[in-house]
């Protein structure tokens, strides 16, 4: 799992990165709501600024894991994210 989506998805919620796996649904498991969302888009395109013309639904529709993220990440950006 990208340690980018990992240490951003800790700082949301306040807890070590090390505690999320990719099979982890972002609402039902991790329990992010729409303003967490955002604040993740956010945190995000600190790491990768190729993000910044993405829009929310862009980044989340039809992504309900961890590792499906991670995925549209990787076609967003054009390339593997490191």
């Amino acid at each position: 799992m990208n340690q980018d989506l990992l240490d951003a998805v800790a700082r949301i919620l306040g807890e070590p990165a090390g505690k999320r796996a990719g099979t982890r649904r972002l609402k039902d498991d991790l329990v992010l709501d729409s303003v967490m969302m955002i604040e993740l888009k956010y945190a995000l395109e600190e790491r990768l600024p190729q993000l910044a013309d993405a829009r929310p639904a862009d980044l989340f529709d039809g992504v309900s894991t961890l590792s499906a993220l991670r995925e549209r990440l990787v076609v967003l950006c054009g390339q593997p994210v490191a």
